[in-house]
């Protein structure tokens, strides 16, 4: 939308992780993570509103070339001066090859 001006103002985000090995011989390693995030977002012709977003995440490192995450995020953005919520769920496999 080119011709509504949009600006997105500071914004803060903090990731909390913790770690644990399951299997040292084996390299098992797993991590939870909580993420928090804010901001700010304005719009011309409509107030100020503030964003957040809410995360827990698992990640499991099966090997060193195999990992496997899923998690949850919760989040509230604005606009047009509306409020919308989302709710995500993502999983993801890596597998690398060399």
């Amino acid at each position: 939308y080119p011709d509504i001006p949009a600006r997105l103002t500071p914004c803060a985000a903090l990731t909390v992780d913790s770690f644990g090995e399951s299997n040292r011989r084996m390299r098992q390693i797993f991590v939870q993570s909580v993420s928090l995030g804010s901001g700010r977002y304005w719009q011309e012709d409509y107030d100020s509103e503030n964003t957040w977003s809410v995360g827990y995440q698992h990640s499991w490192e099966l090997a060193p070339n195999v990992s496997f995450e899923y998690g949850i995020t919760r989040e509230r953005a604005v606009y047009d001066g509306i409020p919308e919520y989302d709710n995500v769920i993502s999983a993801g496999f890596v597998w690398r090859f060399l």
